[in-house]
């Protein structure tokens, strides 16, 4: 047996192909799916018409971007020190992403609980886009990580 044919599968194939196809498509799935994401949270036009139509100030509409931005840079302050040395990142990259999906799905439960009051509902919006965008900003160092060493 020669050393190309060493790390071979019986029936020729490389163990890594079989799962190459489905590999694709899930990274195409999530790539389209957070630009769904994306999209239908974009601070400039559909939260801020959002917060606006829940008795916002203009003042507060402004924070948006800031409060995307900002919140998506701090923690990778501290993660990206923590992960730098760490042999497997997809486990904070999963931890990161289960917490931004945490907060979208009690996002969707405070909506139709605190839908009689705006007050409450634009707060409890406000705190859960923090917490949506600190896991979005605690992903992002690992997911790049991961992305970097794939290519």
């Amino acid at each position: 047996m020669s050393k190309a044919q060493a790390g071979r599968e019986p029936g020729g194939s490389w163990p890594l192909e079989k799962h190459l196809r489905r590999n694709f498509l899930l990274a195409i799935m999530c790539g389209a799916f957070i630009s769904l994401g994306m999209t239908l949270t974009n601070d400039n036009m559909v939260l801020a018409l959002f917060v606006k139509r829940l008795g916002a100030s203009n003042a507060v509409v402004g924070i948006l971007p800031a409060l995307r931005f900002g919140c998506w840079f701090l923690p990778q302050l501290f993660v990206a020190g923590r992960i730098q040395y760490v042999a497997r990142k997809m486990p904070f990259y999963t931890w990161a992403q289960a917490l931004r999906a945490f907060a979208c799905l009690l996002l969707a439960v405070v909506v139709v609980a605190a839908r009689n009051s705006l007050g409450l509902l634009l707060s409890m919006f406000f705190l859960i886009y923090v917490i949506n965008r600190l896991g979005a900003g605690a992903a992002s160092v690992p997911r790049a990580d991961i992305i970097a060493k794939a290519i």
